[in-house]
């Protein structure tokens, strides 16, 4: 009875886990260029997708502003906070993941 006891607490625990879990957002693309806007500075074909890289990391200087990927298909957006990482997939053709991540970085005036 114990073990039974057991085995459906633990069961329960995992099936919470999984359901908890954070899904990774996916956007699209058939091309490997990006563009970038990262707070008011709009960059385009800023980025290449680099599926060797996992993940592939953009850094922003602009801690409280909005970072935007944009592909040829798709876009995602995040305000940047210190201290965060955002992680999300660039599905390159319907077959190939990249993984990418914005973090916020200082520059070094803001540092001085």
């Amino acid at each position: 009875m114990k073990i039974n006891l057991f085995l459906l607490t633990f069961l329960a625990a995992c099936i919470t886990q999984f359901s908890t879990a954070q899904k990774i957002p996916v956007i699209k693309a058939s091309s490997d260029r990006v563009d970038i806007r990262d707070g008011d500075d709009f960059q385009k074909n800023a980025w290449g997708i680099d599926l060797s890289l996992n993940p592939d990391i953009y850094i922003s200087n602009n801690s409280g502003k909005r970072v935007t990927f944009y592909t040829d298909m798709d876009s995602i957006s995040f305000v940047v906070k210190e201290n965060e990482q955002y992680d999300f997939v660039i599905l390159l053709n319907e077959k190939d993941s990249a993984y990418t991540q914005i973090k916020y970085k200082p520059s070094h005036l803001d540092i001085l």
